[in-house]
């Protein structure tokens, strides 16, 4: 008993901790440059897959360089259904001596255990004196930004754009909204809220990034905090394609009312791929890599060997096809699906996808798997490319292949293909019934309890509907022979939820019914019928003070409050507005 338990123990501590190796966190270090000159800045880049946790990197003695400035980003994403973290920390550095430079093993702790990186040298020659310091955050700083003119006046602002306007088909797109909010001046608290609405991305594969840049700027006059948010996209139409505005709305401090922000479309022009693609291409755009490996090189001949064709790089990993089969009078190929693995990583999204195939060994001896080709369009070099495996050789054991299985089964495939598949009861042996088939007694569906049962649903809705009609009509009576009579209109009109009632007023101004617009698109439609923003901010708090009530105790509604009298002001001013 006790060696049972011993064992479980040990069985459930490896179950433990099998996940935890699979995911075991990497870290690297690297520069973006390693020779350099005294006016040059380098960038330093530590990163960090996997973990959940991230220490701040403890960097060591930089004898001969100088810390300009730093940037970090962490990110969250999810993997085949699994959480992976990911981090980025960026230094940026400059030279103050020349000669070989060497930055010493980098410490970082990741869930509490300390991780070293590699040691970095770098190359410094005499510059001019002239130091070339960058804009800060270029990671998320896509160039420009927001002029003076748009920002003046403002407190806060909102716009959005794409690093690529004229991209491939299929090649990747960044998406991304800036969030402009200005500074209240030093040792001034602010209590900010926002929700953001995201536009559909119609026409796009898209891929929402859970980190968020934050860095500062300074336009009209002002100091800006920017708080910058990036989707990944890949266009799967060509042609014009427009991304519907984008809304946020913010309300600053409590029981302020909230400005809604809208931007402006963005319009992208999806240039179709070249002609002349090599044979084999089937659609893969981005960079990639191919390799081929099998799981055993020493079969006998009633054994399938597994090949797995990994394909690696950046682009558009879970849309891509699978590699070609070639022909091969030596195996008989069947594709057992495939595997993909992805995560976006320096604003890039990077991955993995594996096609598994089995092969079954039409002879023994010395065999060879040959080389699978694989054929991919890069945008950056707007070129076709064309990778292709090593073949694999594999020895099968002398014997072991039964040929005459080996000839039926070549039999059966080719006539198949020469006349198609075969039908089921072909295929599986199947043989008609000779004579009608007859029906042995009525079974229970035939029963009258089988119908009975059919009916039970209806009959419990109709009794339901039946007493809660007689309960709402013995409440009416009570009503009329009470004290206070039947209700006001008035008072009716309060017990509506507010929202309810601008709801009702705004479907029948605008001819349709509003309930369950998305923001944005109210937004939209009542700021193009001449609704000012201050009145549409109203409208929102007032939808959002009401809908947050419902759950309140009653002395703390909006109606409670003398909502009511706000909420007719508003249907007023919208009646205005709205001629």
């Amino acid at each position: 008993m006790r060696t049972l338990a011993a064992l479980a123990a040990l069985l459930v501590t490896l179950a433990a901790v099998a996940p935890l190796a699979a995911q075991a966190p990497s870290v690297t270090a690297e520069v973006d440059q390693a020779t350099v000159t005294t006016d040059d800045v380098i960038t330093l880049s530590i990163m960090v897959e996997g973990g959940n946790q991230a220490s701040q990197p403890q960097l060591p003695l930089l004898d001969g360089l100088v810390v300009l400035g730093s940037s970090s980003v962490s990110q969250i994403s999810i993997t085949n259904g699994k959480m992976v973290s990911n981090f980025l920390f960026e230094y940026r550095l400059a030279a103050t001596r020349t000669g070989k430079i060497t930055i010493e093993p980098i410490s970082i702790g990741i869930d509490g255990v300390e991780h070293l990186t590699g040691p970095i040298e770098i190359d410094v020659s005499k510059g001019t004196g002239s130091l070339a310091v960058p804009t800060p955050a270029p990671d998320f700083d896509f160039g420009g930004g927001a002029d003076s003119a748009s920002l003046t006046g403002q407190d806060h602002f909102l716009e959005a754009g794409v690093d690529d306007p004229a991209p491939y088909l299929g090649q990747q797109v960044t998406y991304f909204r800036k969030y402009y909010r200005a500074h209240a001046g030093a040792g001034v608290p602010r209590l900010i809220r926002r929700s953001y609405d995201p536009p559909s991305f119609d026409g796009f594969w898209h891929l929402e990034l859970s980190d968020e840049g934050r860095y500062e700027t300074s336009a009209a006059g002002r100091r800006y905090e920017v708080l910058e948010e990036r989707t990944v996209l890949f266009p799967s139409l060509v042609g014009e394609l427009t991304i519907d505005p984008a809304a946020m709305r913010v309300s600053e401090g409590l029981g302020r009312s909230q400005q809604v922000l809208v931007t402006e479309p963005v319009t992208v022009n999806v240039r179709p791929l070249p002609q002349g693609a090599p044979a084999g291409f089937d659609g893969a755009v981005g960079d990639y890599d191919i390799e081929a490996s099998v799981d055993s090189d020493r079969l006998s001949g009633g054994e399938p060997a597994t090949l797995t064709i990994t394909i690696r790089g950046a682009g558009n990993i879970d849309a891509l096809p699978g590699p070609g089969v070639p022909a091969s009078g030596d195996w008989r190929v069947f594709s057992q699906g495939s595997d993909s693995s992805s995560q976006v990583f320096g604003g890039v999204l990077r991955g993995s996808k594996a096609f598994e195939f089995l092969l079954l060994p039409n002879n023994d001896g010395a065999l060879q798997i040959p080389s699978f080709k694989y054929v991919y369009f890069d945008p950056d070099a707007e070129t076709y490319v064309t990778l292709s495996t090593d073949p694999i050789r594999v020895e099968i054991e002398p014997g072991s292949v039964d040929r005459a299985a080996v000839d039926r089964a070549l039999v059966n495939a080719q006539g198949e293909q020469a006349q198609g598949a075969a039908p089921p009861a072909e295929r599986w042996n199947l043989k008609p019934l000779d004579g009608p088939i007859a029906r042995q007694g009525r079974g229970f569906a035939g029963t009258p309890w089988y119908l009975a049962l059919f009916a039970l649903p209806a009959l419990v809705i109709l009794a339901v509907e039946t007493v809660r009609r007689r309960g709402a009509l013995s409440a009416g009576l009570r009503t009329i022979t009470g004290r206070g009579g039947p209700p006001s209109a008035a008072s009716a009109a309060r017990a509506v939820p507010p929202d309810r009632r601008l709801s009702d007023f705004l479907a029948a101004r605008l001819g349709q019914p509003v309930a369950g617009w998305r923001s944005d698109r109210l937004a939209r439609e009542l700021l193009a019928r001449g609704v000012d923003s201050n009145l549409l901010s109203e409208v929102f708090e007032v939808m959002d003070l009401s809908s947050a009530a419902r759950f309140a105790p009653p002395p703390m509604r909006p109606e409670a409050a003398g909502g009511g009298a706000s909420v007719d002001d508003i249907i007023c001013r919208l009646g205005r507005a709205l001629k």
